[in-house]
């Protein structure tokens, strides 16, 4: 069977330890009389760092060559923030809850307003609550952006409003993408693992950065 990318992790990998944070580009600017300007030069992007700890031989060969297939970074996998897959408020799923004007709702949202600072989403469910820090993806045509809520939010008549960081990159999403709150996921790029031997049970490591395009 034919391998696709960006592939999706293996249902074998577990991840107890998790680093998974924004990397910003800053450069400072001090001025004589204690004055600075602090610009932000490039697009932020998520990096993670996972500790899987000691695996047995079968997990180790499965993820093992799952990373082999990534050719060093050449190819891309799916990946999410695996300690905040679903909204604080939602921890155990969606079931049970109804889309504002009737449907299952599945943990996708239309988009009906974006811009780089924030977006609207419709087909919520009535009075779904938003937290501080939860994770929203956007996904369209092939592309993946991973936000995170700044503020808390309620949503009115299946309709909320969002402060998001990082900055949206206008230039690839529009209201034309789907919103996914279930496991919100973007693009990465393998910079390097470690991993001895299997029978050695030594900890297994994984570190990766978010591709943009």
């Amino acid at each position: 069977m034919a391998i696709t990318f960006p592939r999706d992790l293996p249902a074998v990998l577990r991840v107890p330890g998790e680093d998974f944070r924004l990397d910003r580009y800053m450069q400072v600017n001090r001025f004589r009389g204690g004055t600075e300007d602090v610009i932000e030069v490039a697009q932020p992007r998520w990096r993670i760092a996972w500790n899987l700890g000691a695996v047995d031989d079968a997990t180790y060969q499965e993820i093992e060559a799952f990373l082999e297939s990534l050719l060093g970074g050449a190819r891309e996998f799916l990946a999410w923030r695996r300690n905040r897959p679903l909204p604080r408020m939602y921890r155990g799923g969606f079931d049970g809850l109804t889309r504002h004007g009737g449907g299952a709702f599945d943990g996708t949202a239309t988009v009906t307003a974006i811009s780089a600072t924030g977006l609207t989403l419709a087909t919520l469910p009535t009075g779904f609550a938003f937290k501080a820090g939860d994770m929203i993806g956007l996904v369209e045509d092939g592309r993946y952006g991973l936000h995170m809520a700044m503020e808390d939010v309620t949503a009115t008549a299946g309709v909320a409003s969002l402060t998001v960081e990082p900055k949206i990159m206008t230039s690839q999403f529009t209201t034309a993408a789907v919103a996914n709150l279930d496991r919100p996921k973007a693009k990465f790029i393998l910079q390097t693992w470690s991993g001895e031997r299997a029978h050695e049970r030594l900890p297994m490591t994984i570190e990766a950065y978010q591709r943009l395009t």
